[in-house]
């Protein structure tokens, strides 16, 4: 986690000065993109079957050499993906010998193929993780009124922390939907361009073209590759560096809605505008087998916001993620640690450190169905005790009683279990408007102090024999489970302490930066 730090250091340098980014592999080796939940779908954006390899539309030796049908390192002839010394005539962008090459007979792929790749957050999360293993297609109108069995409670349901880093995918999807409805008329895109180098072979650095559907205008350079697009309603600037080898987007959904993005083979950056009323900054990047990334959110004005930032890892097992909650939340906390279950997707347990009068509280969160001898739980809205609801267990008549810590310690009148109803998030899939959608639910979950958890069993039945209680009541959560939770916490807290304060509402809003001129 060391590693993301610095690295996060150096990009909130590079955030304020330049654009998203995204690595020439994926740009130049791609042929495909992925869909929205991580499932790869053909775009053909290349002539022939990869507009490169093999002789599969090319001249000659496809206009290349070496093994994948390109030479040098970036696909291209020359040191730079041109002939000549520096592929340039002048300082115009195109060729020597008036791009008479077999390279200009694929030309138009080969700088479109580049340029075009599409984002997809998704990937670097669990495939449990994607939207179409997430939904749920259950009851999400659960009345607590009455008793309902705990088997039937949506175990799909995530906690606080990831709600806020899926609101940042989905809204990015809105945009990155407009670049796979303009990449369906790539092919086109690539016939225009390369009938207008064929017959200006010495000067195709600038073509602008407006078509039935859609405006475009191509820039080649030096050291980049440019297109500008009018899209139906939005805005769209593509562009691949290189020098940097790194493909940068801006997508203008309105005026007030931005998504901008920056993105290589291990690494994505997506920025969020929402009505002028957020900022979103999300950032995830591969490192081997081990993912990590950040997100930050700003609701309100640069001087008046409420914050939100989050440090998030995945592993071979487990998918964490640690944060602030909400600023407006009742209580100032350190950090809230929920851990899930890559295998599954859903919620293994949450971890919390807060301070309350000078006084440190150490808590852990449980499923309600991971709590043996629980197999049933009514809610009524009336303050008990502490606990802003009365809950019974079991069809008892009685509702159940907490324990406090007791002794002469200052926690002595805190509670040591309880359970109490959290907010808690589902997506389900809207067919008639076909997409889909977040809904926030009300679900029974355990907490109990870290100190009490091995006595937790004693504790609930002694209190609550005669309220439903079974002999023994545990937490039927694995000790590998419990164990990954505790270690995690205290091995993410101080980087996500460094790391929450690192990127500012300016540093996102430079960041996203104003349109083109182009579209002015």
């Amino acid at each position: 986690m060391k590693k993301l730090t610095g690295i996060l250091k150096m990009f909130v340098f590079v955030v304020c000065i330049t654009a998203i980014a995204v690595s020439v592999v994926a740009c130049g080796e791609t042929g495909t993109t992925q869909s929205g939940d991580g499932n790869t779908t053909e775009i053909n954006t290349n002539t022939g079957d990869n507009g490169n390899t093999g002789d599969n539309g090319n001249t000659g030796d496809n206009g290349n050499t070496g093994d994948n049908g390109n030479t040098g390192d970036n696909g291209n002839t020359g040191d730079n993906g041109n002939t000549g010394d520096n592929g340039n005539t002048g300082d115009n962008g195109n060729t020597g010998d008036n791009g008479d090459t077999g390279d200009m007979l694929q030309f138009a792929a080969n700088v479109i193929n580049e340029i075009t790749v599409l984002p997809d957050p998704w990937e670097f999360l669990p495939t449990s993780f994607s939207k179409t293993n997430k939904a749920y297609a259950g009851n999400t109108e659960i009345d607590f009124s009455s008793f309902v069995n705990v088997s039937s409670l949506p175990q799909k349901a995530m906690g606080k922390q990831m709600n806020v880093v899926y609101s940042a995918l989905l809204f990015a999807d809105k945009a990155f939907d407009y670049l796979r409805s303009f990449y369906g008329s790539l092919n086109l895109v690539i016939e225009l361009y390369q009938e207008f180098i064929n017959e200006n072979p010495d000067n195709y650095a600038s073509y602008e073209k407006q078509t039935e559907n859609f405006t475009f205008k191509i820039e080649i350079q030096d050291s980049d590759y440019k297109m500008l697009v009018a899209y139906k309603s939005v805005q769209i600037e593509l562009l691949y560096d290189r020098t940097a080898e790194r493909c940068y987007g801006r997508i203008q959904l309105s005026d007030s809605n931005v998504v901008k993005y920056d993105m290589t083979s291990t690494d994505l950056t997506v920025a969020i505008s929402f009505v002028g009323l957020s900022l979103t900054e999300l950032h995830f990047e591969r490192s081997g087998s081990i993912v990590e990334g950040y997100l930050y959110e700003y609701y309100g004005t640069e001087a008046h916001n409420i914050k939100t930032s989050a440090l998030i890892k995945v592993d071979a097992n487990y998918t964490s993620i640690i944060s602030n909650k909400r600023e407006t939340d009742d209580l100032v906390i350190e950090g809230y640690l929920e851990v899930y279950r890559n295998s599954t997707g859903n919620l293994v347990g949450a971890e919390v450190r807060e301070t309350v009068k000078n006084i440190k509280y150490e808590t852990s969160w449980f499923n309600i169905w991971d709590i043996n001898g629980i197999n049933s739980v009514k809610v009524e809205d009336e303050t008990n005790g502490t606990n802003m609801d009365t809950i019974y267990i079991n069809g008892s008549e009685n509702p159940i009683k907490t324990k406090l810590v007791g002794g002469l310690s200052l926690k002595a009148a805190s509670r040591r279990f309880d359970i109490e109803m959290k907010d808690t998030y589902l997506f389900v899939y809207d067919q008639t408007e076909q997409k889909y959608e977040k809904i926030k639910v009300n679900l029974p979950m355990l907490f109990v102090q870290n100190d009490y958890i091995d006595s937790f069993p004693t504790d609930f039945y002694d209190k609550n024999s005669t309220t439903g209680a079974v002999n023994p009541t545990s937490i039927s959560i694995s000790q590998a489970d419990k164990t990954y939770m505790f270690s995690e916490y205290s091995d993410l807290i101080d980087e996500y302490l460094v790391l929450k304060e690192q990127v500012t509402y300016s540093a996102i809003a430079n960041y996203i930066g104003a349109r083109d001129a182009y579209f002015d």
